[in-house]
């Protein structure tokens, strides 16, 4: 693995949330070394600001963090595909593993220690860039997923006869986002059983999903609008999931995605 396969992150990024501004910033490749800093500020000041350096080592390319200028932990590059990379220390208590990922302007971090579902995540935008990404919003629709007699042989159904390419829970549309038009999104067309109760309290057939954009600061603005939330937010490897009811009882799945996940799943078995 390369240094020079890590120059999607640089750039200035930033995100604000109401009065909160979060900045990470990755100076150019020189040499083996790229520098970063992330630092967090409020009206009343910086409240966190972290050291970063990732560097070219006889033991292969490592991240080293300062988090408050204080002592260094070392992670180690363990995978790059495309812009998307992973560091891990293993023997650190939290995190254990720190991700990157760039779709189109907006680059997001992901730590999580055990458990993927549990990780943490922040996404910023390529200061000075036209797309919009720091409002909360939906930006498009992410999936459609509907009850079944027989979802298998539904699936077979639409795979023989509309040449879907089918997987075990439907089939992945692949498609270009109009706001990133280099980047690749996905889309899941998913039946489920009649006996589901991933649709409840709602008593619909179906759900949509919805591609968002920062879904924690999204869900605040819902809940401040009276807007209910079913359940936790659940934090995934390929993105974090939450759901809501609209004023007819629909339950609404939004997704934050990493779609550089779906990307290494379904390389060569998407539907376009």
């Amino acid at each position: 693995m390369k240094m020079t396969q890590l120059e999607f992150m640089v750039g200035r990024w930033r995100r604000t949330d109401g009065e909160t501004t979060t900045e990470e910033s990755w100076s150019p490749l020189e040499g083996d070394t790229l520098m970063g800093h992330n630092r967090v500020t409020t009206s009343e000041g910086t409240t966190s600001f972290e050291f970063m350096r990732i560097a070219q080592t006889e033991d292969g390319v490592q991240y080293t963090a300062w988090p408050g200028g204080g002592s260094p932990t070392v992670f180690k590059l363990t995978e790059v595909k495309g812009k998307t990379a992973l560091f891990e220390n293993l023997e650190h208590d939290y995190p254990k593993r720190i991700h990157y990922s760039r779709h189109g302007d907006v680059l997001t971090a992901k730590i999580w220690g055990t458990h993927p579902d549990k990780a943490k995540s922040w996404s910023w935008t390529l200061a000075g860039s036209e797309q919009a990404s720091d409002t909360p919003r939906a930006t498009g629709v992410g999936g459609v997923l509907f009850k079944s007699k027989d979802p298998k042989a539904l699936r077979e159904w639409y795979g023989t006869h509309l040449g879907l390419v089918i997987n075990d829970y439907g089939s992945v549309f692949e498609f270009r986002t109009a706001h990133q038009p280099g980047h690749t999104g996905y889309l899941s067309w998913s039946p489920f059983a009649d006996s589901t109760t991933y649709f409840q309290p709602s008593e619909r057939d179906f759900m949509i999903n919805y591609r968002v954009f920062h879904l924690d600061v999204l869900l605040a603005n819902l809940a401040t609008a009276g807007v209910e939330q079913v359940g936790d937010v659940q934090r995934t490897e390929y993105g974090d999931f939450a759901h809501i009811l609209d004023p007819e009882g629909n339950k609404v799945e939004l997704w934050e995605p990493v779609d550089a996940v779906f990307e290494r799943l379904y390389d060569g078995k998407t539907t376009k």
